[in-house]
């Protein structure tokens, strides 16, 4: 019976690293932003006519996506 032990034990620790591994995973990639290009292009297109109609000047716009919206 002692020779059992290890199995449970084995499986458990399998179980933690596969949530371990899948809680750094979706740590790892909200952490990495993601950029559309169609969205860059239209939100800086957008941009470009209203800083000439209002006179205002911008630079270095990033568009972020956070995969939650």
């Amino acid at each position: 019976m002692c020779t059992l032990f290890p199995v449970p034990a084995a499986a458990q620790a399998a179980s933690g690293f596969w949530s371990g591994g899948k809680l750094t995973l979706r740590a790892i990639t909200g952490l990495m932003d993601y950029a559309d290009p169609a969205v860059t292009r239209t939100v800086n297109g957008r941009l470009v006519a209203a800083s000439q109609n209002l006179g205002f000047e911008y630079h270095a716009v990033r568009i972020r996506n956070t995969l939650y919206s």
